[in-house]
């Protein structure tokens, strides 16, 4: 008796686990998503940070906002279709940052009907001959 009830708790987990998680695939793969290809922060006479962006999503991407070791930059891209790259590439002010340092880097991402999506990481700041 006591192995029919694990099977039938072991059975309902599994199902339960189930559905979560095909959920949770079709959330994920509707929507504001997007993957970064590239990232860069180079420092030479000038500061510049590189993206290469993939909309991963289903919706297009029609504007940006870029945030890196507190400077913020809301960008008018045009429309980045799904499954399109884009580059993006943001002048920023070479006494903010320093070679060899880490800093926070945070993308947001907006669809024309205002939904969003964000993602941040970190970035290093490399000398380069710019």
């Amino acid at each position: 008796m006591a192995t029919i009830i694990l099977i039938a708790i072991v059975a309902v987990g599994a199902l339960s686990t189930a559905f979560f998680i095909l959920g949770n695939m079709k959330n994920l793969s509707e929507g504001v998503h997007f993957f970064f290809d590239r990232l860069s922060l180079l420092k030479g006479e000038r500061c510049v940070l590189t993206v290469t962006l993939r909309n991963t999503g289903t919706k297009p991407i029609s504007v940006i906002k870029v945030f890196v070791g507190g400077e913020e930059r809301i960008l008018q891209v045009g429309v980045l279709e799904p499954g399109k790259i884009m580059d993006i590439t943001v002048d920023l002010p070479p006494e903010k940052f320093n070679v060899g340092n880490t800093y926070t880097f945070s993308l947001e991402a907006e669809a024309p009907d205002g939904s969003r999506s964000a993602f941040t990481t970190t970035v290093m700041c490399l000398w380069s001959d710019l």
